[in-house]
C-alpha cells in the first residue's frame, strides 16, 4: 500500500509531536499492548483536525499578557474546564500574581507517570502594532502577491489546507500552540 503524503516542515513536526504524545499516552494505559501504527495516527489526526482548529481558535481569543494579571482568570477558567472535561482534576495554586493550574489524571493500574508542563501566560503586546483588529482575535491568512498577508475565511480549513497559510494571533506558537496540541492529543 502506498504511503500517505507527508506534510511539509512544521506540519510534519506537529504530526510527529502529536504522534509521540499519543504513543506515550496509549502505551501507559492498561489494555494497550502495542502503540498505534503511523498510518492509524495520521488518520486519527486528519479526523480530529476540524475540532482541533476550533479549539485552537477558541484558546487564542483569551488574553494572556503576564503584565495584566487581572485578565488571566478567564483563560485559567477555560483551561481548567478543558482539562476537567478530559478527566483531570484541577486546582489553582496561588503565587502572589497569576495562579498556577495543577491538573492530575490518574489511570488505575498504571505504573507510569507522565509529567507535562505548559505555559499559559505570555509576553506583553502592543495591539496597535498588529495588522488586524486585535491580537486576541485570531486571523487565518495567506500570502498574496507582493508578500502581503491577507485574511481568508476560517471555513477554508475544512477543505484541503495550504501549508503556507498562517494563523496570526498573540501567543499562537508560544505558548498557546503547545496547549492546543496537548488537548488535541488527549482527545485522540
Amino acid at each position: 500500500m502506498p504511503r500517505a503524503p507527508q506534510p511539509p516542515g512544521r506540519h510534519r513536526r506537529l504530526a510527529a509531536a502529536l504522534s509521540a504524545l499519543l504513543v506515550a499516552l496509549a502505551g501507559g494505559a492498561p489494555g494497550h499492548a502495542e502503540p498505534p501504527t503511523g498510518e492509524a495516527l495520521r488518520a486519527a489526526v486528519a479526523r480530529a483536525a476540524p475540532r482541533a482548529f476550533d479549539l485552537y481558535r477558541d484558546l487564542l481569543r483569551y488574553p494572556n499578557d503576564a503584565l495584566q494579571p487581572e485578565r488571566m482568570p478567564a483563560l485559567i477558567g477555560w483551561l481548567r474546564a478543558e482539562l476537567e472535561t478530559r478527566g483531570f482534576t484541577t486546582a489553582e495554586l496561588p503565587t502572589g500574581r497569576i495562579p498556577l493550574v495543577l491538573a492530575e489524571r490518574s489511570v488505575p493500574g498504571s505504573d507510569a507517570t507522565v509529567l507535562v508542563y505548559l505555559q499559559a501566560d505570555g509576553q506583553p503586546v502592543d495591539p496597535s502594532a498588529w495588522d488586524q483588529e486585535s491580537p486576541w482575535e485570531p486571523v487565518l491568512k495567506e500570502r498574496a502577491e507582493g508578500g502581503v498577508w491577507r485574511p481568508i475565511p476560517w471555513s477554508r480549513l475544512r477543505g484541503e489546507r495550504d501549508p503556507e497559510w498562517r494563523i496570526f494571533a498573540r501567543s499562537a506558537a508560544d505558548s498557546k500552540g503547545p496547549i492546543a496540541q496537548f488537548l488535541t492529543a488527549l482527545d485522540l
